[in-house]
């Protein structure tokens, strides 16, 4: 025997437990969509650690704890579906900006606009229409797809 190692070692069951938190893939598709302005097609690639010592890491893993803890024993966010689709959605944000994957060169190459994609799309057209008289129901056509008329109608207005 020597004075290092211990003749013998308990090992005693306690309790635990284990949350797993799971991200609807359609809403990675859509933020990946809407930072990088490119659909994604494949995998992501996605790092398979969260190194939860750096900044990123442990926003990352605050925000998962947040959710995970509103949602335990029929927590508040199971009766607040707003709160719970702006929560996962900034959680598929960090998934997006803050791990390694796939597209992540994109993101230093990319300008991120905080304006929404309808806002981008207006300003867009009303640059390539410099030259024409700007009418509202044209550059709303452009934004949104359809009429503003439509948009009227359709909302019973």
């Amino acid at each position: 025997m020597n004075n290092i190692e211990p003749d013998w070692i308990s090992v005693q069951a306690a309790p635990h437990r284990s949350d797993t938190l799971n991200l609807n893939w359609t809403i990675i598709a859509q933020v990946v969509a809407s930072v990088l302005e490119t659909p994604l097609i494949g995998t992501m690639g996605l790092a398979p650690i969260i190194d939860f010592s750096t900044a990123a890491g442990r926003l990352f893993g605050s925000l998962a704890q947040t959710i995970i803890i509103g949602m335990r024993n029929n927590g508040p966010l199971l009766q607040s579906p707003i709160a719970m689709l702006n929560l996962t959605q900034a959680l598929a944000d960090l998934v997006v900006r803050l791990i390694p994957h796939r597209l992540s060169h994109l993101l230093d190459k990319k300008i991120h606009l905080t304006a929404p994609r309808y806002v981008r799309r207006a300003i867009e057209f009303m640059h390539a229409n410099i030259a024409q008289p700007g009418r509202f129901a044209a550059t709303y056509r452009a934004a949104y797809g359809e009429n503003p008329s439509d948009t009227r109608r359709r909302s019973g207005g």
